[in-house]
């Protein structure tokens, strides 16, 4: 997890971005689990399949 925090706090600095955009396709062994623990949320889109997520970085 402290690998997870650095690396968004390193796309923020470095790009002046305010959200990270992911995706994963709904299957067992997701990581959706460890999304949800990161303060990754659902935005409400699924696209090709896939569960578009984002993170907040500011």
């Amino acid at each position: 997890m402290r690998y997870w925090k650095k690396s968004s706090e390193q796309v923020k600095t470095m790009s002046g971005s305010v959200e990270l955009l992911l995706s994963y396709v709904p299957s067992e062994g997701t990581p959706k689990p460890f999304y949800q623990k990161s303060d990754i949320v659902e935005a409400g889109v699924v696209e090709a399949s896939e569960i578009i997520t984002s993170l907040r970085l500011q």
